[in-house]
């Protein structure tokens, strides 16, 4: 389960406890989004999706 893998991470000691996730899921309703957010992902691409959003997804979280 991605939510329990993220909570995992997240309890980790630094500086692994700030890995960047990129979640990669069905969900697209604002408040699926949200939580994704607020459970510690770093980004979300919603499926199907196309190359060029994963791309941005991984550029933004580089520059954060």
């Amino acid at each position: 389960d991605g939510h329990e893998l993220m909570k995992a991470i997240r309890e980790l000691k630094e500086p692994l406890n700030r890995l960047p996730v990129i979640v990669i899921s069905g969900g697209t309703e604002p408040s699926e989004i949200k939580t994704f957010l607020q459970k510690g992902f770093s980004g979300l691409v919603s499926k199907p999706f196309v190359e060029k959003e994963l791309i941005e997804q991984i550029a933004k979280v580089i520059k954060a």
